[in-house]
């Protein structure tokens, strides 16, 4: 139904988005922003990167989230940066992640130990195996 709307005005799309859609992008229009490989479900994304701008896919996409109708607004290619442009950016990425990784193990080793009454905390490496 909304695609058929949409094929004959594809201007109505936030319009369409925000009457019909399910999801929390239905208050920007539908607008999911800017999505590069790997932010999306892989059914999602086998389309969405086939697409071409301006495009609005011809049937719904399913998703485990449900059904989608994709309009491709605009597509800006990435480009190869240079090591030594982003390797303070790779440093700060993986000293954050290693801190988080360790914070998590130690957060668990804490729950572990803990002596607590009434709520299963899922921490400890029997209440994982459940």
């Amino acid at each position: 139904m909304a695609i058929q709307r949409l094929a004959h005005d594809p201007e109505r799309f936030a319009d369409l988005a925000a009457a019909m859609s399910h999801c929390p992008s239905k208050t920007t229009g539908g607008s999911l922003g800017q999505i590069g490989k790997g932010q999306t479900v892989q059914e999602f994304e086998e389309v969405l990167f086939r697409m071409q701008q301006g495009e609005i896919s011809r049937i719904p996409v399913e998703t485990r989230y449900g059904f989608h109708v994709i309009h491709l607004h605009r597509r800006i290619d990435g480009l190869q940066l240079d090591f030594l442009a982003v390797r303070e950016q790779i440093a700060h990425y993986l000293r954050k992640s290693v801190h988080h990784v360790a914070l998590g193990q130690y957060l668990r080793m804490l729950a572990d130990r803990a002596d607590i009454n009434g709520i299963d905390l899922m921490c400890s490496a029997t209440s994982q195996a459940r």
